[in-house]
């Protein structure tokens, strides 16, 4: 009796151990797959991705919206996580007559590089550079008629959002702050002057609703 006991004892902890053990091989395979997965996953990424992300081009909606300003973007990847950009800008147009003519006229430059800190063209990206900007504006913050030159340093943040490999639309907003030059008139067209100078100006730019093409 003893002995049969004993041997139920052993059969039945033997039978404990063996879901315990089963359990903690399924774990540490997973475990393990977790672990390993992301590097795995990383280097198909890398290979798969880097032939298809070196250079793109693009033109931006928001400034098209912005009364009509002409506008292009070109830009290349320096690795897996930089990349630099150069944009222009061009508004030879007026809406209007007379004193009611509106305006936005600009001819803009602007360069830099943009950090991705996932992957380059994909995913949030934070942006600084240089800027330049000559502009003539009537009616179009407020009545007066503002012209001048305005350079400085910029800073800016957005998103990529992948539509396809080759096609992405980017979302994004910057700042540039420096010295601007400018005159100010009392309306478009009778030329008196109601201030001139120069002062250090902050003003957004580059707001983004972007389309672009990666080769």
């Amino acid at each position: 009796m003893l002995i049969a006991r004993k041997y139920f004892c052993a059969q039945q902890k033997l039978g404990l151990m063996r879901p315990i053990t089963l359990w903690l091989l399924i774990s540490t395979a997973l475990m393990a797959g977790t672990c390993t997965q992301p590097c795995m996953a990383s280097s198909w990424d890398e290979m798969d991705y880097e032939p298809f992300s070196n250079f793109y081009v693009s033109s931006n909606a928001a400034d098209y919206a912005n009364m009509a300003t002409l506008n292009a973007e070109i830009g290349a990847s320096l690795n897996t996580r930089l990349s630099i950009y150069f944009g222009a800008k061009y508004n030879p147009f007026q809406f209007g007559s007379g004193n009611d003519v509106k305006r936005n006229k600009q001819c803009a430059f602007n360069a830099g590089v943009r950090v991705w800190p996932w992957r380059t063209f994909s995913g949030w990206f934070f942006s600084a550079g240089a800027g330049f900007l000559r502009f003539n504006r009537s009616n179009y913050f407020g009545r007066e008629t503002r012209e001048g030159d305005f350079y400085g340093i910029q800073a800016g943040a957005g998103y990529a959002y992948m539509i396809s490999r080759h096609l992405n639309l980017d979302f994004g907003v910057g700042l540039m702050l420096g010295p601007c030059k400018y005159t100010k008139y009392s309306c478009p067209r009778c030329g008196n002057v109601l201030d001139k100078g120069k002062k250090i100006h902050l003003e957004p730019n580059n707001v983004l609703v972007q389309l672009s093409y990666l080769f």
